[in-house]
């Protein structure tokens, strides 16, 4: 399974990220230190800069979320939250 980076993070990723913390783009927004904005258009498939998709994706992981791509991309919480 491929590794998701900054140039490949697609917008599902990010939604089904957030779904599984119970996020809203506020909160994805606030611990990665882009703007809700940014987030929605991202996942309205407007895109962002690679350097916001690595931030979008470090904030994840950092809370436990495992992001994969191959013939289903995806995201799954590997940790409990605290």
């Amino acid at each position: 399974m491929a590794e998701v980076t900054g140039k490949n993070l697609e917008p599902v990723h990010t939604r089904m990220g957030r779904a599984a913390l119970d996020w809203s783009n506020d909160e994805l927004g606030a611990a990665c230190g882009l703007s809700a904005s940014t987030i929605r258009k991202f996942e309205s498939g407007r895109g962002a800069s690679e350097k916001a998709r690595r931030a979008m994706i470090d904030a994840l992981e950092a809370e436990g979320v495992k992001l994969y791509n191959g013939g289903q991309p995806g995201a799954r919480l590997m940790k409990a939250k605290s």
